[in-house]
């Protein structure tokens, strides 16, 4: 069974002084006709991981004894799908470090069930259409209080400069507007960070990304397109037509 490399002592961390050594990422991936994917990963960055397990290969399959469940402390259930048998290794280069933990995906159908997958969070999400070109998307995350009742003496600000805390939305389409950052490498996904709702106090934060909905486009083209198809049809009918009427005048001429 795979080890929960999650039950690391957040104090460690603290007492280790290595800003942003541990990331949590949540995303909602947004696909063309409507699906969508929610994704959940922790990780850890080389230093640390180095620093309290001499290797990668020891920190997949060491567990933390002595210490706490990270999710329990604080207070974020939905992380213990991290250590679930749907959590796949993972490991990526980003920040100029490279990073390593686990990651859950699944698809999901709906907004509803999307909420579901961060419950303990308290997210609830909202969408609208802003004119017919483009969909914004709402959401709201509710803290559910200070640590989320957690017994960790660590307050926000300690927490935050350790863990690296952000939420993203990946759209099918361009961003036209957020008031969160845009990722660089992939301009079609925005982030917020959340640290300040996962170990802040009993706050509500919105979020909004406005992107280009393609499908009416796509439906404005085909439609255009057809109407071009159609109109040259016409136009091929009635020069046909017309050629076939000054034939049958000039055969039926009679020169007696």
């Amino acid at each position: 069974m795979k080890k929960n490399y999650l039950r690391l002592l957040t104090g460690l961390a603290l007492l280790l002084t290595l800003t942003g050594c541990m990331r949590i990422e949540r995303g909602l991936v947004i696909k063309s006709g409507g699906k969508m994917e929610v994704s959940m990963g922790g990780y850890m960055n080389q230093e640390l991981t180095n620093m309290v397990y001499g290797s990668k290969e020891e920190f997949y399959e060491a567990e933390p004894e002595e210490t706490e469940d990270m999710s329990e402390n604080l207070g974020m259930s939905s992380m213990d799908a991290l250590n679930g048998p749907d959590a796949v290794k993972t490991e990526f280069t980003a920040d100029g470090t490279t990073w390593y933990g686990y990651q859950v995906k699944k698809n999901v159908s709906n907004f509803t069930e999307a909420a579901d997958f961060f419950s303990d969070d308290n997210i609830t999400f909202k969408i609208s259409k802003a004119g017919l070109l483009t969909k914004t998307i709402n959401i709201q995350m509710i803290s559910m209080g200070n640590m989320s009742g957690s017994n960790s003496d660590m307050d926000y600000e300690d927490l935050s400069s350790v863990v690296n805390d952000t939420f993203y939305i990946e759209v099918p389409g361009t961003i036209t507007s957020t008031d969160g950052t845009i990722d660089q490498n992939k301009k079609n996904r925005v982030s917020w960070s959340v640290a300040d709702i996962d170990y802040g106090k009993s706050i509500t934060k919105n979020m909004t990304v406005t992107y280009i909905n393609v499908i009416p486009y796509i439906i404005i083209g085909v439609a255009v397109l057809l109407l071009v198809i159609i109109l040259i049809i016409v136009l091929v009918a009635v020069i046909i037509f017309r050629k076939r009427r000054n034939d049958n005048k000039f055969t039926g001429v009679s020169l007696s």
